[in-house]
């Protein structure tokens, strides 16, 4: 599958945490506006199922 988040593809977040939580993965960051990000991954696709914060 490679990488879930690839910070290369994501220029100016700054990753904080990355976590499992209910069978996903949770990645905490701060993008380029010091806005908290909160994106949810689908460990079996990597493709994002949901987010909170800047967009």
């Amino acid at each position: 599958m490679g990488y879930v988040f690839d910070v290369k593809t994501n220029p100016g977040l700054d990753v904080r945490r990355i976590k499992v939580e209910n069978g996903c993965y949770e990645v905490y960051a701060i993008d380029a506006k010091g806005a908290k990000v909160e994106t949810i991954f689908n460990p079996q696709t990597g493709e994002p199922v949901g987010s909170e914060g800047a967009e």
